[in-house]
């Protein structure tokens, strides 16, 4: 499923290479909302949405540069795609969930500063700050809990984009030589 309010364009780092020669070439893949790119940088991708809009394929294959805009053709390069997208959304999910755990043990730790400061100044009642620093320290260290488990469901979902990522270019170079034979990715200068 997209989502346009998820990323404009969701950059997925993949490495394509020959089997034969292990060269990494130019592969680009936009489908609207979100665009997949290796070995392409900012101002060369901006020069591809202004020459073919939002919805192509553009690569590199035996330095020939290839483009393909036939809507079946990139249908199926995102049914491919599909899998990755969808784990990237739910990495930003819980990407979105660590940023909110974060600004709450930021506000934890200002506090904590404070009552520091107070206890630094002499404050007449120390028991009471010392209690609350302990409350404050008991709450950081639930929230480092959720932290860590959260980070650790992050490292599973890596390693499994690491895997699609591999399966999907496994796939999607004899697709791309198919596209060639057939004439549907088209030279372009």
């Amino acid at each position: 499923m997209k989502t346009t309010c998820f990323i404009a364009a969701l950059t997925l780092v993949t490495a394509f290479t020959y089997a034969k020669d292990k060269i990494r070439h130019t592969f680009v893949l936009s489908l609207g909302d979100i665009t997949t790119a290796n070995d392409v940088d900012n101002g060369e991708m901006r020069r591809l949405f202004d020459r073919y809009g939002r919805r192509f394929a553009y690569f590199e294959r035996n330095g020939r540069t290839y483009l393909i805009r036939d809507a079946a053709t990139l249908e199926r390069f995102e049914a491919l795609y599909a899998p990755q997208m969808q784990l990237g959304q739910q990495q930003a999910e819980l990407g979105r969930h660590q940023a909110e755990l974060g600004r709450k043990q930021a506000d934890l730790g200002r506090e904590q500063a404070r009552l520091g400061r107070m206890q630094a100044n002499g404050s007449n009642d120390d028991d009471e700050l010392t209690r609350k620093q302990n409350e404050l320290s008991e709450k950081q260290n639930q929230l480092a809990e959720k932290q860590n488990e959260l980070g650790a469901k992050q490292n599973k979902m890596g390693d499994r984009q690491n895997e699609l990522s591999r399966e999907v270019e496994r796939k999607i170079q004899p697709m791309l030589d198919e596209a060639i034979r057939n004439g549907i990715a088209i030279e372009v200068h």
